[in-house]
């Protein structure tokens, strides 16, 4: 009788043993696999991408997941989103998509975020195409149509060659090795490209030049060069070429192709004074940038001819009182062959006197001239773009 009462109480023991782990299996939670994709996937209306998985398990597709999505701008299946429709009041939608699987004691989940944008008619960039020099950077330009986007919408954009060039967070475009790549900018299920060229510094006089001329490409017009684009673009080309590398002797008759020689500099220092200001100039070639581009030589030895800007004479306009000369400055802009021989006189850009000068009693001697303000950089410069435009 006792054998048998031993029996049922290991048989008890036995059983509620099971049962424990049993309940204890049971309450057991899974493990968590978590991702949140932080960049936005954006597509247009009819148009799809793939949701591509972080944390896949082994021997695991995504048609193994089950698909979730918020709205109804889209549809989600076995990971491909596709557009269905623009959100009636915000003109496109964020839709958060989420993929949900439990695999080997793992609960797996993924977000995503999805902008199915509004279509637009055109996008268009600044430049029909972008000369930079290796290291330079350039915040990239586009317009679109119409010119309001929906306030989730972006422009993408993408390089063919990401060893040339960069796109930064903001859409700023660095220049990492000299080379051609193309820039695609892409919303509402439009896209447009133009082609990147990247200099590494030019050395040689026909270096520069062939730079100067890829550069001036990436304007559609010269219309263009003027005040308001070069402070957009902080500088004409940025390459100087000293007045004393020029080859004056190399021009080929009868080419019709010119250069700018810029040799003056906008100084505040010493004007409206009583002496005559040194003005410190610093000769380049940078505007030939500005010409036409069938008047611009491809090599110095095809050019023929100059256009110069430099300091002209002062120009006397009238005395002041006890006879002091009122004294004119004056930024001459001649045409000239590549002797330097001056051909013609292309226009005069005049500085600025004050109507009446105030003059001490006691001063002895009394000064013979008084000179006037220079004329501002951006008036000749704006100057200079209206002729260059005349040339055929």
């Amino acid at each position: 009788m006792k054998r048998i009462m031993l029996n049922y109480r290991f048989i008890a023991v036995f059983l509620s043993l099971t049962a424990a782990l049993y309940l204890a299996a049971c309450g057991k939670k899974n493990e968590v696999s978590y991702y949140y994709h932080e960049e936005e996937v954006h597509i247009s209306v009819g148009e799809s991408a793939e949701m591509k998985l972080k944390n896949l398990p082994a021997g695991k597709t995504a048609a193994d997941y089950q698909w979730t999505i918020t709205g109804d701008t889209a549809n989600v299946s076995s990971g491909i989103v596709t557009g269905v429709q623009t959100h009636p009041s915000k003109l496109s939608g964020k839709e958060t998509v989420t993929a949900k699987m439990t695999s080997n004691g793992v609960d797996y989940t993924e977000v995503f975020m999805v902008v199915v944008e509004k279509n637009v008619d055109a996008i268009n960039l600044k430049y029909p195409s972008i000369t930079l020099l290796v290291g330079d950077e350039m915040p990239i330009k586009y317009t679109t149509e119409p010119e309001t986007l929906s306030y989730d919408q972006k422009v993408l954009f993408t390089l063919s060659d990401e060893n040339t060039a960069e796109i930064s967070g903001d859409d700023v475009l660095k220049a990492l090795s000299a080379g051609n790549t193309v820039l695609t900018a892409k919303t509402g299920g439009i896209e447009t490209s133009c082609e990147v060229h990247i200099f590494d510094e030019p050395k040689t006089a026909d270096e520069k030049l062939q730079y100067i001329n890829s550069w001036q490409d990436s304007f559609s017009e010269v219309g263009e060069l003027n005040d308001t684009v070069t402070y957009e673009r902080e500088k004409y080309p940025g390459i100087s070429i000293p007045f004393s590398d020029i080859p004056k002797t190399s021009g080929t008759k009868g080419s019709g192709k010119y250069i700018v020689v810029w040799e003056w500099t906008y100084t505040t220092t010493g004007v409206n004074s009583y002496t005559k200001p040194v003005v410190e100039t610093t000769a380049t070639c940078e505007f030939t940038a500005a010409l036409p581009k069938n008047v611009r030589p491809v090599k110095w030895s095809d050019a023929e001819f100059m256009i110069h800007i430099k300091q002209g004479e002062y120009i006397q306009q009238g005395t002041y009182e006890k006879g002091i000369k009122a004294m004119l400055p004056v930024v001459d802009i001649t045409l000239e062959n590549m002797d330097g021989d001056v051909i013609e006189t292309l226009g005069q850009i005049y500085g600025e006197l004050p109507d009446k000068i105030a003059l001490s009693t006691d001063v002895d001697p009394v000064p013979e001239a008084f000179y006037g303000s220079f004329p501002e950089e951006s008036k000749v410069r704006n100057a200079l773009s209206e002729m260059l435009k005349n040339l055929k």
